[in-house]
């Protein structure tokens, strides 16, 4: 890397080399390019399996990216690395299509949802081993609903908190995520995703609890080719300035419960 101390203003390509301009500085940076141009990776035949590879990776976060944008919430409590996992097991989904080629294999939960089912937002504290007793699902896909069923809560019996904070609630999503599929020379998932959002009343963490329920439902039609992600989590918490209750960042675990 070298800085450009001259009064030229040009940024951009220009030859081997590379002129930009970086946070924090107002300096021209240069830099001389490695590896093949931009259009060359398009249009040369030899790089005719990178485009593939760099095709079907969109995909994945484009499958990525529907799971994680209906359940936002899971951010306060999920690892912030976790959407790397599940790119990673959407590159695992798509090589069981066997059916279209290479560059072209799509993300099919509709056909693999064991997959996602487990699936840990965290990696530290999974959501087993805050809650020991299972926490039931059933669905009604013409409807759109689904009914958890939650145990009662017995702390230091089925409920392990590792943090210091008083209070907890749990979290839960039901989100609807269509297949990724290759159309009209690109990937695009086949619905639109929709979801509902439930959360518990909180609960001091030495306190007993009945078991209860909840349940979601989606205002719009689920399609053949769409799944049922049911995701439960738990959001430690503490009163804030004024005495209210609010969630703390990564105090927490999220797990998907249920695909359907």
């Amino acid at each position: 890397m070298a800085i450009v101390e001259s009064t030229m203003e040009v940024t951009g390509r220009l030859g081997e080399f590379v002129y930009y301009r970086r946070k924090g500085t107002d300096k021209i940076i240069m830099r001389r390019c490695n590896g093949p141009s931009k259009e060359r990776i398009k249009t040369d035949g030899k790089f005719a399996r990178t485009r593939e590879n760099n095709a079907e990776f969109k995909a994945c976060n484009l499958f990525a990216a529907a799971v994680r944008r209906p359940m936002i919430a899971f951010r306060q409590i999920a690892d912030p690395n976790y959407t790397g996992r599940l790119v990673k097991l959407a590159k695992e989904i798509q090589l069981r299509d066997a059916e279209r080629p290479r560059g072209e294999r799509g993300v099919c939960l509709s056909a693999n949802k064991a997959l996602l089912r487990g699936f840990n937002f965290n990696k530290e504290h999974p959501f087993d081993s805050l809650l020991q007793h299972p926490v039931t699902a059933s669905a009604n896909r013409a409807a759109g609903t689904v009914m958890l069923s939650f145990p009662a809560i017995m702390p230091d019996i089925n409920l392990s908190l590792p943090w210091k904070l008083p209070f907890y609630r749990f979290v839960v999503y039901l989100a609807m995520v269509g297949d990724i599929v290759y159309r009209k020379e690109l990937f695009e998932p086949v619905v639109a995703p929709a979801w509902d959002r439930k959360v518990s009343e909180w609960q001091h963490r030495d306190a007993r609890a009945e078991g209860f329920e909840l349940q979601l439902s989606l205002d719009v039609p689920v399609l053949a080719d769409a799944s049922l992600i049911v995701a439960v989590g738990i959001e430690m918490g503490m009163p804030d300035g004024s005495g209210e209750l609010k969630g703390r960042k990564y105090a927490g675990g999220a797990k998907v419960l249920e695909v359907f």
